[in-house]
């Protein structure tokens, strides 16, 4: 029997014994903790993008800009 028959029968034989929603909750576990993992980087790339729009250098420029020149 080829390994990859063998791997076939296995899984048939596993997902035979397994209760599809005790399955289907172990496959929604191992999503979660991989967007869970995953958010951090997500997060920090969106507020990279967000913080080098034209809007943003505009207010950074305005915040940073010496109080007594005039401006309101």
């Amino acid at each position: 029997m080829s390994q990859a028959a063998g791997s076939a029968k296995a899984q048939g034989e596993f997902m035979a014994m397994v209760d599809p929603a005790g399955a289907a909750s172990v496959l929604a576990f191992a999503v979660l903790q991989a967007v869970e993992a995953a958010l951090p980087e997500y997060r920090s790339s969106a507020l990279g993008r967000l913080g080098r729009t034209e809007e943003a250098e505009a207010e950074a420029r305005r915040a940073t800009r010496p109080s007594g020149d005039g401006a309101a």
